[in-house]
């Protein structure tokens, strides 16, 4: 917060000094106040706007503590706006319209995007091209031939219970993605681990898939689940051109139906009506109610802090090839900042994981190239804080990030997405998930919905 100014009036200073002083003691005070003033001239100030768990909250907010102490020229506050998806980009975009804009925030891809094209974003080229720190090629937002924003590699991987799997007398997932599981061993395994309440695993004829303790595997929703599937099966979301919706090509089409008779056909993944019955996966695994989690890296941070529990992560089982998917929210900074290169400073800095403890503590991955390619430096991130990040970690993220990430995410460079999600491809995966509908029925009409809505490629 802004540095607090002692006001002393007239009448505290004769109290305290007597008439006779009075008029040093406001000369040196006015000497005083100059030099505050001059201070604060000096000194940028900056906002930084930000969403996020109480967890990262805390997080941001040391980070940015940290940044102010280490940077006696900025000033960085931060306004954090708990919610996320459509309220916080209304308030966002309420305080751009208001003539009250942050100079640095969080945002969607499609927002950033969106920000761009109203001329809303500063172009960071200049600033990328001199820092000697090289990002990751995929973890960039561009608009034309400007980088609009960047963001915290995020990638796909398989959590599991080790608990479980020995009780099972199973392999554990590989830890290195080139040895992912062939779909149809992983399938195998997960029905093994699927039990109902009489103790009869899904493999067994007496299996009661109606009255299930524990299921094989729980599958986020989400495109950081399927999509990575589908491009492991040499599929993809839309064409190089982003004119056309391609999941309802056979690969794509085959992946999908995969995801789906895990919930239908096999009955070792709950539905997502169920889904949203239950407490969160990590607690879940806890209570041995699933024994695996297809989800999101960021999920670390809170299987890190469940007491007790024996977990570690391995590669996602694969159709023809290993893949994952890196994506996440942009980091920008607004054309209508008044300190640009103090904006980037912190920008940098809060995009470093020796000064920000959410990379150690297991919620973002670094952007950095070296982290992935330097041992000792992926040492003092991934080990850098005692009980976070499980064995298999190192190697598992390590081999995704270099070798096995084969295109960038919809949301770095196709138009129009939110409306793609929104009118076509969400209400296709309903029918998916609800088993109204097959995998080529719902893509199927998922790309007819979509026709009218490509609008090709922002960069």
């Amino acid at each position: 917060m802004p540095r607090m100014r002692r006001e002393m009036t007239r009448r505290r200073f004769l109290k305290a000094a007597g008439a006779s002083t009075a008029g040093a003691l406001l000369a040196a005070a006015g000497g005083r106040r100059a030099e505050w003033s001059a201070r604060a001239e000096e000194r940028a100030e900056l906002r930084f706007v930000f969403w996020g768990s109480i967890n990262e909250r805390n997080g941001v907010e040391r980070m940015i503590a940290s940044f102010n102490a280490s940077h006696p020229n900025i000033h960085v506050t931060p306004q954090y706006i708990p919610t996320t998806g459509d309220t916080y980009t209304e308030k966002l975009t309420a305080m751009l319209a208001s003539g009250d804009p942050p100079d640095a925030a969080y945002v969607t891809g499609a927002v950033a995007f969106a920000y761009a094209q109203a001329g809303r974003l500063m172009d960071l080229s200049k600033y990328i091209k001199a820092d000697p720190s090289q990002l990751l090629p995929n973890a960039f937002y561009r608009f034309g031939n400007q980088i609009v924003g960047s963001s915290i590699g995020e990638i796909s991987v398989l959590y599991y219970s080790k608990d479980l799997f020995e009780a099972a007398k199973v392999p554990p997932p590989p830890s290195d993605a080139k040895d992912a599981w062939e779909w149809d061993q992983f399938v195998e395994i997960a029905r093994k681990l699927t039990r109902d309440r009489n103790g009869n695993d899904a493999t067994s004829s007496r299996f009661d898939p109606n009255n299930i303790a524990t299921y094989g595997i729980a599958i986020n929703t989400a495109p950081t689940s399927w999509l990575p599937l589908v491009w492991s099966n040499y599929g993809n979301f839309a064409n190089d051109f982003g004119t056309r919706l391609t999941l309802a090509e056979p690969q794509a089409v085959e992946a999908v139906q995969r995801v789906q008779d895990l919930i239908h056909k096999y009955h070792v993944a709950p539905t997502p009506a169920a889904m949203q019955q239950m407490p969160a996966t990590e607690i879940l695994m806890q209570s041995r109610r699933v024994a695996m989690d297809l989800n999101g890296h960021w999920k670390v941070l809170d299987y890190s802090h469940v007491n007790g529990l024996r977990w570690d992560m391995g590669a996602l089982p694969r159709l023809k090839r290993p893949a994952s998917l890196l994506v996440a929210s942009a980091r920008v900074i607004f054309a209508s900042t008044k300190h640009p290169d103090e904006a980037y400073q912190f920008y940098r800095y809060h995009i470093d994981p020796k000064a920000v403890d959410l990379f150690k503590d297991g919620l973002w991955m670094p952007p950095q190239r070296v982290y992935y390619d330097d041992p000792a430096t992926t040492d003092t991130w991934i080990n850098g804080k005692p009980g976070v990040y499980p064995p298999g970690a190192k190697q598992l993220l390590v081999s995704y990030v270099k070798h096995y990430i084969p295109h960038p995410a919809p949301e770095y460079w196709l138009r129009n997405l939110n409306q793609i999600y929104a009118k076509a491809v969400n209400p296709a995966f309903d029918r998916v998930w609800t088993g109204k509908a097959s995998a080529r029925q719902a893509m199927d009409q998922a790309a007819a919905d979509a026709k009218p809505l490509m609008q090709g490629r922002w960069n």
